[in-house]
């Protein structure tokens, strides 16, 4: 028992010295440390952007039921329809000239469908329409003395093309399609005959001898009886055999002739079936009397018979500068130009000897965009005569796409002093030189 109230006492004795130190001066007593306050400026921030955020969505909505009301509340006259998606306007974008001072082919193609019809047509001119159409291209330059003039006009939403011819000429009038394509043929009713001396006395022959089997066809016919009591002899003598082995041995050029002949009477259909009949009776030796049939189906738009013919024809005579002149323009006229070199090129003939060989020549590299080559055919050309003013005008349009522009002003003035220039030569020509002006 003692003992804990010694244990008591001493428990007491340090209370009270617990006590009396702390009431000591500069003894602290110890404090309890509380957390710092957190900062309220990132969550300001948050709180901000999420308030602009709500705003904006609300500006946003707000904005497109707005337009929304507008819309409605406008008439239906008010809101525009989209603009409908238009059509590609057709427009003329090719005008060549296939052909040569005897025949040819005007061919004018287009970029799409059009309504192409005829208006008129005399002996020297044709008109032709082509409805809701606009021109793309100009006239091209005419290097033939059959073609007097070629215009084209606009009259109430249609182009007029007017072809004109120095003589009676006869047109072939071809449409294709898909796109459009006019293929319009001209043969001159009276055909030249340079190619072939006149001889009248040898063109009499043939005439003379075809009448008088004629004359004795008929008299048989007549007198049946009569000649029956005959002896044979004489039957054989005047019968028409002699008369057709003299046809038979007609030369090239006397056949070329008598189909020109009939040619000039107006008697195309005979002409072509004496060319043909002659052409079987002698297929290696008719040279003269193939071109001037692929020259009648040229003219007459049959281009088909006509390529037919030159493809059993130009092997026969693969040199044949005629015959490679007829190919050659008909595939200018296709589009085709560069084959056209390729049959051009080999073995030409001299300038002086075939002048038109090379002036087809200069056509072909100018529908190629060869027009530094198509200026120097045509400077040869002039250079063995300078008095033709289409080549003066050739060499113009090649040296100004060649952008020399300088010579090809002189080049058109050039062909424009030549007294006997044609009308449609001079237009073209002063028209060059007007959109040159400044250049």
């Amino acid at each position: 028992m003692s003992l804990v109230n010694d244990m008591l006492r001493d428990l007491e004795r340090r209370n009270e010295r617990s006590t009396a130190a702390a009431n000591q001066q500069g003894v602290k007593a110890a404090q309890p440390i509380e957390p710092p306050a957190p900062n309220p400026l990132p969550r300001l921030i948050l709180w901000g952007i999420g308030l602009l955020a709500i705003c904006t969505t609300g500006w946003l909505l707000w904005q497109e039921y707005a337009l929304a009301d507008n819309n409605r509340a406008l008439p239906v006259a008010a809101v525009a329809p989209a603009p409908a998606v238009q059509p590609e306007p057709v427009v003329i974008e090719q005008i060549q000239w296939a052909g040569s001072d005897q025949a040819g082919d005007l061919v004018v193609r287009l970029n799409g469908a059009a309504d192409i019809q005829l208006l008129n047509q005399s002996a020297t001119e044709i008109e032709v329409a082509f409805e809701d159409v606009a021109l793309n291209t100009p006239l091209p330059v005419i290097s033939s003395q059959l073609v007097a003039d070629l215009q084209i006009r606009s009259l109430d939403q249609r182009q007029i093309l007017t072809l004109s011819t120095r003589r009676g000429s006869q047109f072939s009038f071809k449409v294709q399609h898909n796109p459009s394509t006019l293929i319009l043929g001209v043969i001159p009713a009276v055909a030249e005959e340079a190619s072939v001396p006149s001889d009248p006395v040898v063109m009499e022959k043939p005439d003379s001898e075809v009448a008088k089997p004629v004359a004795v066809q008929k008299e048989t016919l007549r007198n049946g009886a009569a000649l029956q009591v005959q002896s044979e002899a004489e039957p054989i003598k005047r019968t028409p055999q002699p008369v057709s082995k003299s046809i038979q041995q007609l030369s090239d050029a006397k056949v070329a002739q008598r189909a020109r002949s009939l040619v000039n009477k107006g008697q195309l259909e005979q002409a072509e079936a004496f060319l043909w009949q002659e052409i079987r009776k002698q297929p290696k030796q008719m040279l003269a009397a193939r071109v001037l049939l692929i020259t009648l189906q040229l003219s007459a738009g049959d281009t088909a018979a006509a390529q037919a013919l030159l493809d059993r024809s130009l092997p026969r005579h693969p040199e044949d500068a005629a015959l490679k002149k007829l190919q050659a323009r008909l595939w200018i006229s296709q589009g085709q130009p560069a084959q056209a070199q390729a049959l051009l090129m080999p073995n030409r003939p001299g300038l002086k000897a075939d002048p038109e060989y090379h002036e087809l020549l200069a056509s072909a590299y100018q529908q190629q965009g060869a027009y530094e080559s198509a200026a120097r055919v045509y400077y040869q050309l002039l250079q063995q005569n300078n008095q033709v003013p289409r080549w003066w005008i050739g060499m113009g349009y090649a040296l100004e796409q060649a952008q020399r522009y300088a010579e090809a002003r002189n080049a058109y003035q050039s062909g424009l002093q030549i007294p006997m220039m044609a009308q449609n030569l001079k237009n073209y020509a002063r028209q060059r030189l007007q959109a040159l002006a400044g250049r």
